[in-house]
């Protein structure tokens, strides 16, 4: 019984940490998205007010991205017991990797 429940638990974390992982890894490439857009509307600007806030913008966007991509490793590392890499599912001998 305590097996099962733990099995279902293990099953929760992973699914919640690889949804966290997700939109960790979404939110990473909006970022790189909305640089890649600042840049280009600096170039395409001739107004010096929108050309400094564009380049104000891109520190903060790298900021918010860097700070994403710390984070991954960790929830990744929530994924697996005991940092391991991939483990035997419940119940049978299928392995789940990441």
């Amino acid at each position: 019984m305590a097996l099962g429940l733990g099995c279902r638990s293990a099953g929760m974390r992973l699914s919640q940490s690889s949804e966290v992982s997700k939109g960790l890894r979404t939110g990473v490439k909006q970022r790189e998205k909305q640089t890649d857009q600042s840049l280009d509307r600096i170039v395409d600007a001739s107004n010096g007010s929108v050309i400094l806030a564009r380049e104000k913008r891109i520190p903060e966007l790298e900021r918010e991205r860097v700070l994403a991509e710390v984070q991954l490793p960790k929830v990744v590392s929530l994924d697996m017991p005991s940092g391991n890499r991939s483990y035997t599912q419940c119940g049978s001998n299928q392995e789940i990797g990441i």
